[in-house]
Parts: structure tokens; C-alpha cells; sequence
């Protein structure tokens, strides 16, 4: 029915090594962790990071909200507010190398 020729059979070596982990828990996959797709919020593999050896946990962003903003025009200006505080160039260096994944390209 279509899909190409069966398997070979295993092994010995194969089939014994399947033998040792009959009834042991199965390990599941981190969600998110072999795709492509962007990252939703409900998925917090993307705040894990594999880096050196050590496993780093990641603080997720923190949610903006588009606030309207009146202009002195007739259009409707929207702008993101948050309410983490800024931090200088200076207290960024001191504290050593960030700890999300995104890096700014441009000022």
C-alpha cells in the first residue's frame, strides 16, 4: 500500500537494547524544540537556552500593550508601553551579556 519496502529486522544487539527499556517512563518532546513555527506564548521552549555545556533559563519578554496616543493631526498615533524600567548602556555592561536571545542590530 504504498511507502517503499519494509524494514530490515533488527539486530540482536538492537533488539536487546530495545528489551532494557521496556516499561521505563518515555521521555516527551519539548514543544516547539525541532520546529520552525514562530513561538506562541503559551510555548516557553523558546525561553531555554543550551549553551556551553549548561542549560540557561531565559526570562520571557515582558507584554507591551498598544496605548493610542492623541496627535495634534487627524491621525491616531499607537505606541507600546510597558512598565519594566530602562536601563543605561552603562548598568548593561556591569551586569555582563543579556540574557535574551534577541540582540539589537540598530539604536
Amino acid at each position: 500500500m504504498g511507502g517503499g519496502p519494509a524494514p530490515p529486522p533488527l539486530t540482536n544487539a538492537e533488539d536487546m537494547a530495545l528489551s532494557l527499556n521496556a516499561g521505563r517512563p518515555m521521555a516527551e518532546g519539548i514543544p516547539g524544540g525541532t520546529s520552525s513555527e514562530p513561538v506562541t506564548p503559551e510555548d516557553s521552549s523558546a525561553f531555554i537556552k543550551y549553551l556551553d555545556g549548561n542549560i540557561c533559563l531565559l526570562e520571557p519578554p515582558v507584554p507591551t500593550e498598544p496605548q493610542a496616543v492623541e496627535d495634534n493631526g487627524d491621525e491616531e498615533t499607537v505606541s507600546a508601553a510597558t512598565d519594566r524600567p530602562t536601563e543605561s548602556v552603562e548598568e548593561q555592561q556591569e551586569e555582563g551579556p543579556p540574557t535574551s536571545g534577541a540582540q539589537m542590530n540598530t539604536v
